[in-house]
């Protein structure tokens, strides 16, 4: 009996000896500002953990990347209701090959599209898109990359620094 005892008793010292706590790394919100997902060629997504809020004052700098063909970005959280604007900067990250760039405004659940725009052909420029949001909206900022034509492809690269700010916000 007391060797029973003995076994049943080491056995559980060796399987909580094992046991180890995992925390999940926090990221700072600066950080996470500046990073987007890629998506691929089928849509899908990876996600991020957390969710961005979006109270700033003014027009505040969200982040800038590198990107090819088309690009989803996590989750934002509206923090006012009202007109918003994102503010795109865009430069072709190939010499003498300009690009029609297409920027939406997402609702993160449905995807239905709040706010859209479309460039002509340019190098590099500049164009803002808006849309109308809810307090506490969850929403997704699309991109997506064409030649000068408006062909599409998924190896297509462009520069991105993106801005967002609300008007009238209550």
């Amino acid at each position: 009996m007391v060797k029973r005892f003995l076994a049943s008793l080491l056995s559980l010292c060796m399987v909580f000896s094992l046991a180890s706590v995992a925390y999940a790394g926090e990221v700072s919100a600066d950080s996470v500002a500046d990073k987007v997902l890629v998506m691929s060629g089928d849509d899908g997504i990876l996600p991020l953990a957390g969710e961005e809020l979006w109270d700033g004052v003014g027009t505040v700098h969200v982040g800038s990347f590198t990107m090819n063909g088309r690009n989803l970005t996590p989750v934002k959280t509206t923090g006012y209701s009202g007109r918003m604007a994102i503010i795109t900067d865009f430069r072709s990250t190939v010499s003498n090959t300009p690009v029609i760039l297409k920027v939406e405004i997402r609702d993160a659940a449905s995807q239905r599209v709040l706010g859209s725009s479309i460039t002509s052909a340019l190098q590099s420029g500049q164009v803002t898109t808006y849309a109308d949001v809810n307090w506490h909206q969850e929403i997704q900022i699309f991109f997506q990359v064409y030649d000068k034509n408006g062909n599409y492809s998924s190896s297509r690269p462009c520069w991105i620094s993106y801005y967002y700010s609300f008007y009238a916000a209550s």
